[in-house]
């Protein structure tokens, strides 16, 4: 009886083993370079549905460039493209700042001989101020209403203006011996009216 249990145990483990090793796999390859190995996928709305990691995928059609059978077992991480060659929003982004930063360091440079005119600073930081706003009452309103799109829209807007008024604090500083004008945060967070 010793002798049996120890047979029975190793039989019921290899018999539990055994669709894990001889499922077959598919290999979905990305057009950025990233790839998929799963052991079930299917398609629906333009788009290819997978089973990974105990969660479902969802990856659109057009970003798919191959679907393969492969006799390996699926791997338990997706092989990730390099990082310069998907390109993101925030790349856009910091192009985006960098075109802003040598603006303002042109204007800085052209305009060391003139006067700095912090008034005007403070007039575009007020209207960054009002468009801030703008967009975080859109965001709660979106929030509210379940509407992810326009929370999306609006919470980029917000992260654009919110680099240019660092941008523009950076300025301030730099050009009134590292201090900002009172008040100049005040103001932010209030509801603002779409127009």
């Amino acid at each position: 009886m010793k002798k049996v249990i120890p047979v029975i145990i190793i039989f019921l483990a290899l018999f539990m083993i055994l669709p894990a090793i001889a499922d077959a796999a598919w290999r979905v390859a990305l057009k950025n370079g990233g790839e998929f190995i799963t052991s079930h996928y299917w398609s629906d709305d333009g788009e290819i549905l997978l089973y990974s990691r105990g969660c479902v995928i969802g990856i659109e059609l057009h970003s798919v460039k191959t679907i393969e059978k492969t006799k390996s077992t699926p791997r338990l991480h997706a092989v990730a493209p390099a990082a310069d060659s998907v390109p993101t929003t925030a790349n856009q982004e910091d192009v985006a700042i960098e075109k802003m930063e040598t603006k303002l360091a042109e204007k800085g440079a052209a305009t060391k001989e003139e006067e700095f005119d912090i008034v005007a600073c403070q007039a575009k930081m007020e209207t960054l101020k009002k468009d801030l706003n703008t967009t975080l009452t859109i965001i709660r309103q979106a929030t509210m209403e379940n509407d992810t799109v326009a929370k999306q829209r609006a919470t980029e807007e917000n992260r654009r203006i919110s680099k240019e008024m660092y941008l523009l604090t950076d300025h301030v500083k730099e050009n009134n011996d590292g201090q900002l004008p009172a008040g100049w945060w005040d103001g932010i967070g209030r509801e603002e009216s779409q127009t």
